[in-house]
């Protein structure tokens, strides 16, 4: 049992020398099968085109909100030059997030090809791993960010290629790992510990069960103690990272591995301090402490998403002066434990871990610098769950120690997170109240029930996101607002409810407004990209009062504002659109886009230049990225412009600018399906440079053609 084991190698242990605060490293998880991209992500190895987010987007389903601005309708072939530059553009962005929220190292999970064969070129069917030139392109974007990458294979691959699974054998994962260390172990944003590629591995430990590389092989292992052998032999070795469980014999993994960690997303919560903090004192190699926000997979487990999680064990690594921190996960939305910024949970668990990654990098906790408070409470009531939550108290002879690791059953409330200069109030309508004291704080009230939503604080009412009523398959899954930082009213998707459209922007109704009044659904991406506005030129035929304000500023990602309506395959579109031509030498300033389409993609699209004082739009199907046509319209600033728009059954569209014919029934980029059912405005990406741009639009029509 491990507890006479701590006390006997107490003696060993304060003979370690301290690690200094300075050395310390955050690391996440990133799934590379949860890529942002979705369809354009390049697998062949999870699901059949690919993880698809625009439809999970329809049916208002969690998915990531961080994504470039713009995508082509359909994927670029996989080994392109073009997919290759998608790629590298999606990984700068997210690398960039990972970093401000105080990031190091990114450890990209990738499932292993047995069948790779080293001795051919590399190829889209010959890589040593699933989305081996994704990661490739992850390393190049290191170059410019400033992350470290680290490999981390997962244990087996049981995917589209594999269906039933297949385990990899001893002999398979040395050439496997050998081969992708070989490639990539001299590239400078590659993640090296002690001089050395590192190896960040899941599910090594098979003491519980699991895939053994060699049959027969003794716990806890399995035989992976022969496979880290091997790859330490080679003449540019490794640093293995290996995932273990808690159990009598998890010291032994100090005799084969570098360091450990345990890869327990689903961990209540006091193991995650109690225990990580017992077993590194007890290893002769370091400990990776594992932190996660919750954890939800049908029938596995449910870990409620208590933010003392964070806290706690962050403090206690801290105590412990830990080397190492590894949030999982980025982005396994498959398993809730996302920070990722998305529909359901924002930006919000990024301002959370920017504050936890500063208290561990410094060993310091931060003082407040921008106030938060911050709710997570549920998506939808539910009934019991079929799901239970983890009770690992026979684990590891706990019961023999008095040991009990048990997290708490689904209750639908309401947590709280809370880092503020003063004592404030925060009231939850129907919920409760607390009072908060300066700096940082957490708890939960509850019980919540489903309907409306409203806090009250700092002095105003705020309206929330509902909760949903019970119905539906199990979703215990929780949504999280920012009250310093309000949510945009459209954060819960809408189903479409109307076949035509009309705003003049005399008022900004909320997405339920839109919907009382016979109107579609809008969702809002990047919220402060977009706001209600003056008219900043009202003259001649264009004295309305309101507008959306489109802003592209320094320093943000871009954001997006889709209209939904039922799909029309005769319609017809326009607006207005101006912008005070400021001038300038080009992106990543002075942009926005427009675009036309539905579920599947954009049909026809355009952009509005402010540093070329133009308009223009694209059509056609020749992909990717420029291979389609453009065409210019005319000017976008000195006035109100109109944009009209008419497209058919036949797949055509024609296309009107201040009444001029521009494009006379062209084709559209895609097939037009069960018809067009969103417009959408885009706001550009503006990570670099000092200037920023505004695109106002005005009068949006879009309706059906009988």
């Amino acid at each position: 049992m491990l507890r006479p084991i701590l006390i006997s190698l107490a003696v060993l242990y304060s003979t370690l020398a301290a690690i200094d605060p300075g050395q310390r490293l955050s690391l996440v998880c990133y799934i590379s099968w949860y890529n942002e991209l979705g369809a354009f992500n390049g697998t062949r190895a999870w699901k059949s085109g690919g993880w698809q987010y625009e439809r999970l987007a329809e049916e208002g389903a969690n998915h990531p909100t961080l994504r470039p601005a713009s995508l082509p309708v359909n994927p670029p072939p996989v080994g392109s030059e073009a997919f290759a530059r998608l790629n590298r553009e999606n990984a700068r962005l997210v690398q960039r997030r990972m970093k401000e929220a105080g990031f190091d190292v990114v450890a990209f999970d990738m499932l292993p090809m047995p069948d790779y064969d080293p001795k051919a070129p590399l190829a889209v069917s010959n890589t040593p791993f699933a989305h081996w030139l994704v990661f490739l392109e992850w390393l190049e974007a290191a170059r410019d960010t400033g992350m470290k990458i680290a490999l981390m294979p997962d244990v087996q691959n049981k995917s589209g290629d594999y269906p039933k699974g297949r385990t990899l054998s001893r002999d398979e994962w040395v050439k496997v790992l050998g081969a992708a260390l070989d490639r990539v172990e001299n590239h400078p944003a590659l993640c090296r510990l002690d001089g050395k590629p590192t190896v960040i591995h899941f599910g090594t430990d098979v003491y519980y069960g699991g895939p053994s590389p060699v049959a027969g092989a003794p716990k806890p292992d399995g035989g992976w103690r022969e496979v880290i052998a091997a790859l330490h032999a080679r003449k540019a070795s490794c640093y293995f990272i290996a995932d273990v469980r808690p159990h009598d014999l998890v010291l032994q993994w100090t005799n084969w591995a570098d360091a450990v960690h345990l890869f327990a997303p689903a961990a209540p919560l006091p193991f995650l301090s109690e225990y990580q903090r017992d077993l590194s004192r007890a290893l002769t190699v370091p400990l990776v402490w594992t932190l996660s926000p919750g954890y939800y997979l049908p029938r596995v487990a449910y870990t409620e998403p208590d933010f003392a999680r964070f806290h706690q064990c962050v403090k206690a690594a801290v105590e412990a002066k830990a080397p190492f921190l590894y949030t999982l996960t980025w982005n396994d939305f498959g398993e809730d434990t996302d920070i990722v910024p998305s529909l359901h949970k924002g930006e919000q668990l990024l301002t959370v871990m920017r504050h936890y990654n500063a208290w561990f990098h410094t060993g310091k906790e931060p003082p407040a610098k921008e106030e938060s408070v911050i709710l997570a409470y549920p998506l939808a009531l539910q009934a019991a769950l079929a799901t239970r939550s983890p009770d690992w108290a026979a684990r590891d002879g706990a019961a023999a120690t008095g040991e009990r690791w048990k997290a708490p059953e689904y209750a639908p409330k309401v947590f709280y997170w809370a880092n503020l200069k003063t004592t404030q109030r925060v009231a939850v309508e129907g919920v409760g109240a607390v009072e908060l004291p300066p700096g940082v704080s957490m708890g939960s009230l509850g019980p919540i029930q489903a309907g409306p939503v409203s806090a009250r604080w700092n002095g105003k009412t705020l309206a929330l996101p509902e909760v949903a009523p019970k119905g539906g398959a199990e979703n215990p899954r929780f949504q999280f607002v920012d009250l310093a930082r309000p949510p945009a009213p459209s954060v819960k998707a809408v189903v479409a409810a109307t076949t035509s459209i009309q705003e003049d922007f005399s008022a900004w109704p909320s997405d339920a407004a839109w919907q009382a009044q016979g109107r579609g659904g809008w969702n809002l991406s990047g919220a402060p990209e977009f706001e209600l506005a003056d008219n900043p030129k009202p003259e001649g035929a264009h004295r309305f009062s309101k507008c959306l304000r489109i802003r592209s500023e320094v320093n943000t990602e871009g954001g997006r504002l889709t209209i939904r309506f039922a799909p029309m395959t005769d319609g017809e579109l326009s607006f207005k659109v101006y912008s005070p031509r400021r001038g300038g030498n080009g992106p990543p300033y002075g942009y926005a886009t427009w675009s036309m389409g539905n579920a599947g993609g954009s049909h026809f699209h355009g952009d509005f230049m402010e540093y070329l004082d133009r308009v223009s739009a694209a059509y056609g199907d020749q992909e990717p990225f420029g291979g389609y046509r453009t065409v210019k319209l005319g000017a976008l600033g000195s006035s109100w412009h109109t944009l009209r728009a008419k497209w058919g059954r036949d797949g055509r569209v024609s296309l009107w600018y201040d009444g001029v014919l521009a494009l006379d029934g062209v084709p559209m980029r895609q097939e037009l399906g069960k018809g067009l059912s969103r417009l959408s405005f885009g706001s550009a990406e503006v990570l670099e440079g000092n200037r920023d741009s505004d695109v106002y639009v005005a009068e949006i029509s879009v309706k059906p053609i009988p």
